[in-house]
């Protein structure tokens, strides 16, 4: 799990891959807060391996787990890493945010996004 800083990239970025794969509707209703936990192989594929969903749109209507793991992808990390991602979705924009977890900090933002 990233620690300290950001490890890697996404190839695309994450908001426009949601955009283009989520219903239009979806994306127009959506507000809340969605952290989601994602897995990514060596070779730059995407395992979402959970998710907490705070938004106004059910879990299942979202298809998170096909969404992520089909459509988003990785620079080659040297080793499998896991990544946090908190996004929180308002009227006319999503703040996105990068987390990591160590002993000195907790749970904390990371830098470097």
């Amino acid at each position: 799990m990233e620690s300290d800083s950001v490890t890697i990239q996404p190839v695309e970025d994450l908001i426009e891959v949601l955009s283009i794969n989520m219903e239009e509707e979806t994306i127009e209703k959506i507000r809340g807060v969605l952290f989601i936990q994602i897995l990514v192989d060596q070779r730059g594929r995407s395992c979402l391996l959970s998710a907490e969903n705070s938004t106004n749109i059910a879990t299942e209507k979202l298809f998170l787990k096909e969404l992520i793991d089909q459509n988003l992808f990785w620079q080659w990390p040297d080793e499998k890493t896991a990544v946090v991602i908190g996004m929180n979705f308002r009227e006319n924009a999503v703040q996105f945010l990068r987390m990591g977890i160590n002993a000195e900090k907790g749970f904390h933002p990371l830098n470097g996004e």
